[in-house]
């Protein structure tokens, strides 16, 4: 019963958490792709993000596929991500923004021992900002403007990983794709002879792509150990469909269509990146962990044209602890916690400006009923942080994020002896 009330609770919390709006307006999302969207599962969240060095049975990490070699039971997990922000430039603009998203959906199955594979699908970006301005155009003539835009993507993918002794390595396979809508409103408000002109720019883009991860176990004395791990993402090509079009709106409606290109063909370079990552295990109750990624954002490209984009960072440090993982009738004992910290840069630059990020993380993981065949957890996850500068009068997000997942575990598959 204690499991339900945990569910239920959390349930509540995420959804009184959340938010005025349907997405986060975040200006900064108009670049590349989007927002990058935080790829570990709720459980590694807790703890900064830490994942890379991180392999066990009943949890999937789509950060490392050499974890899938150590999936013990066949595994499905899937999350729901809330997000407070506040938009400011630290004088005159100061915006309240959220959103509610579904995350990830992966499923995990064992191979055999040494071997397992995993599948699902996992976002990687997002976009949504709406940007408003007034000023004079001919010298008398007040302009509004409009310029906003939405989209996203993500990865359908399937992984495997293998394991030789100490040693494992895995890959994951994946197809990205999605879209990006950004649209520009010009309304000349003092003239009627002046129509509002509409430009719109609606893009679409799909292709294939790999990450390769390696993990390798150390045994320490003592009963402890120490996992490292290292990952790689080769850059790899999406290619593009772009629909322009410009129109002119009268009392709402558009009157006419000025100019119109459709499926406009391109292409998006996807910049490869990097990680390494170590846990160290110091007995059954605490592990910590210390992560190092990196993107090289300054070759991205569309159609051979860069952005105002640039190579970013990410060190995480986090830790885990299970009070008594022996504990036959103390449910609170096998309950998990989780806290972590992390420090970077964003991945875009603007007015040649670094812009940093930095979070404390916080997170729990409450078991559910167990049986013979099946076990589960619903894992929580905090967030606060903020990201950007008010330097050259750029904008800075602070920002608060609750996640929900769930992670069901079973033996399927399995032949039974008796009927």
């Amino acid at each position: 019963m204690k499991c339900y009330n945990t569910i239920l609770i959390s349930i509540l919390l995420l959804t009184n958490f959340s938010i005025t709006q349907a997405q986060t307006n975040y200006p900064y999302s108009r670049y590349g792709i989007g927002d990058a969207v935080n790829t570990a599962n709720v459980f590694h969240m807790g703890m900064a993000g830490v994942s890379l060095a991180d392999a066990g049975p009943y949890i999937l990490n789509y950060n490392n596929p050499a974890s899938f070699s150590k999936i013990g039971l066949s595994t499905f997990q899937f999350a729901s991500r809330g997000n407070r922000s506040r938009i400011s430039d630290g004088k005159t603009i100061d915006i309240p923004t959220g959103s509610l998203d579904i995350g990830y959906v992966n499923l995990g199955l064992p191979i055999n021992k040494n071997t397992g594979l995993s599948f699902g699908l996992m976002p990687i970006s997002k976009m949504y900002f709406l940007l408003k301005n007034e000023f004079l155009a001919f010298d008398t003539t007040r302009v509004f403007n409009a310029n906003g835009g939405n989209g996203n993507f993500q990865n359908i993918y399937i992984g495997a990983g293998h394991s030789f002794k100490n040693l494992s390595v895995g890959v994951n396979l994946f197809y990205t794709f999605g879209n990006k809508n950004i649209k520009t409103v010009n309304n000349f408000a003092d003239s009627l002879a002046i129509l509002t002109s509409q430009y719109e720019r609606l893009l679409t883009g799909g292709g294939f792509g790999a990450s390769l991860g390696a993990q390798y176990l150390v045994e320490l004395k003592k009963g402890r150990n120490i996992r490292l791990a290292a990952t790689y993402n080769p850059a790899y090509s999406l290619k593009t469909n772009t629909d322009l079009r410009y129109s002119t709106i009268w009392r709402g409606s558009e009157l006419d269509t000025a100019f119109t290109q459709v499926e406009n063909k391109g292409k998006i370079k996807m910049p490869s990146s990097f990680g390494a990552g170590a846990m160290l295990k110091l007995n059954d109750k605490i592990n910590v962990g210390l992560d190092y990624n990196t993107t090289q954002w300054s070759n991205y490209k569309f159609d051979g044209a860069a952005d105002s984009l640039t190579n970013n960072y990410k060190i995480a440090l986090g830790l885990n602890y299970i009070p008594d993982v022996n504990a036959a009738n103390n449910y609170w004992k096998h309950v998990e916690y989780r806290f972590g910290l992390y420090t970077g840069t964003e991945f875009v630059k603007l007015r040649n400006t670094i812009m940093p990020v930095k979070a404390a993380t916080a997170g729990i993981s409450f078991p559910l009923r167990r049986t013979r065949d099946a076990l589960g957890f619903l894992h929580t996850a905090f967030e606060i942080g903020s990201r950007g500068t008010f330097k050259n009068n750029l904008f800075k997000d602070n920002f608060t994020r609750f996640n929900v997942g769930l992670t069901l575990n079973a033996k399927w598959f399995n032949k039974r002896k008796y009927d």
